[in-house]
């Protein structure tokens, strides 16, 4: 019996399937799939929800929005690991600034039909933006990346993360991993300790998301993607626990420190705050990112058949296409956040409208690729064939 447990156990893993053996790892797309899920569900909120037991409706130590900028730079670590291997460098900053442009055009574009649509629906976290004086100046605020809207500031990050991957990729694959560690922690530290000598190009109007606090979490998931296989057997579950559970102990350590030295005899003091404000991406909230990150890679990786059957199915779909993905669920937020749902909207218990526009994103995301194929198929058959010339 216990030889046939090991047997099915073996075969849950990641690397016994099939999909373990392709390039992609789907594993990724998993994980990313259940923080859009979390944002989702944390986005269109509401006082309870028996779903944040889940999700934790924004209120843990540790939020989808820190997952998703690290396995976002983890993802791109990887791809353009290949691309220099393959291509060169060059084919490699023709890609991640492609990807910027395409980045800061939507954000742009997103943000401004965003703040219109929930103008138009009266949603209610529109008084808490900071007005503009006028429709122009929104617009041309929103243009140069001084202005950013709610839940569109991630974009604004992740747009400007992109665009320094470039130079980082570049001295990573000339073996100055070290310098971009050294100079991302730098960075992060001074925002901590020093955050008024941190220079700023200029102010982003209702920006959430610190540059210098949050690129940690991308970087080290770019360092990480980029020598994966370097790093594949630190990478293997038993090594993942080990690290998770140090760094649990790390958190604990860091606490206690930090309440019997910084807060003993002070009232003034918030320990919570201190160590785990998101805004700031403070060192608790860090340190939480990666034990969670290390057991959930690890879980995902032993249980993968399981998981695979019981929510892949939704999580996959959303986790390829995060970026996509997550521009839909701002038009659903804006939706259930409406004056026009306000009649059916309750007090309470909202776990039936997240988990419609979970349902809403999800189905948008099936259906995209479809139309993206179709409309290939009807502008090269429009094109027609090219005639040949004569000899």
């Amino acid at each position: 019996m216990l030889q046939a447990l090991r047997t099915r156990l073996l075969a849950w893993r990641y690397e016994a399937t099939g999909e373990g053996r392709g390039s992609r790892d789907l594993r990724v797309d998993l994980l990313r799939g259940f923080c859009v899920v979390v944002m989702i569900i944390d986005h269109v909120g509401g006082e309870q929800s028996w779903l944040y037991v889940f999700t934790g409706g924004n209120r843990w130590i540790v939020s989808a929005a820190e997952g998703f900028v690290l396995l976002s730079g983890f993802t791109m670590g990887m791809v353009h690991n290949r691309t220099i291997n393959v291509k060169g460098v060059r084919a490699m900053f023709e890609k991640v600034f492609g990807r910027a442009w395409l980045l800061y055009t939507l954000t742009v574009a997103l943000t401004i039909a965003f703040a219109a649509v929930s103008t138009a629906l009266g949603a209610p976290y529109v008084e808490q933006q900071t007005p503009a004086h006028g429709r122009l100046d929104f617009a041309v605020s929103v243009l140069t990346f001084h202005r950013t809207y709610s839940l569109t500031d991630i974009l604004v990050l992740y747009t400007l993360l992109v665009l320094m991957a470039g130079p980082a990729l570049w001295l990573i694959a000339r073996g100055y991993t070290g310098l971009v560690i050294a100079a991302s922690i730098t960075a992060w530290a001074v925002e901590q300790l020093w955050p008024e000598r941190v220079p700023r190009a200029w102010e982003i109007v209702d920006g959430g998301f610190p540059f210098s606090a949050w690129q940690l979490m991308f970087f080290m998931g770019l360092v990480i993607g980029f020598h994966r296989e370097r790093l594949a057997k630190l990478l293997r579950p038993r090594p993942l626990v080990a690290f998770g559970l140090a760094m649990v102990i790390a958190l604990y350590v860091i606490r206690f420190a930090t309440i019997h030295l910084l807060a003993s005899g002070t009232g003034d003091v918030d320990v919570h705050e201190l160590l785990f404000d998101k805004n700031d991406a403070r060192i608790g909230r860090v340190i939480a990112l990666f034990a969670a990150a290390s057991f959930a890679y690890a879980a995902v990786t032993l249980a993968w058949g399981p998981v695979r059957r019981v929510v892949g199915w939704l999580l996959l779909p959303m986790g390829k296409h995060a970026l996509f993905a997550y521009a839909v669920q701002l038009f659903a937020v804006a939706f259930w956040s409406s004056e026009l749902m306000a009649p059916v909207r309750l007090d309470r218990e909202n776990a039936l409208f997240q988990a419609s526009a979970v349902m809403f994103v999800w189905g948008a995301c099936l259906v995209q690729p479809i139309v993206i194929h179709r409309w290939h198929q009807l502008t090269a058959r429009r094109e027609g064939p090219i005639p040949a010339t004569a000899g």
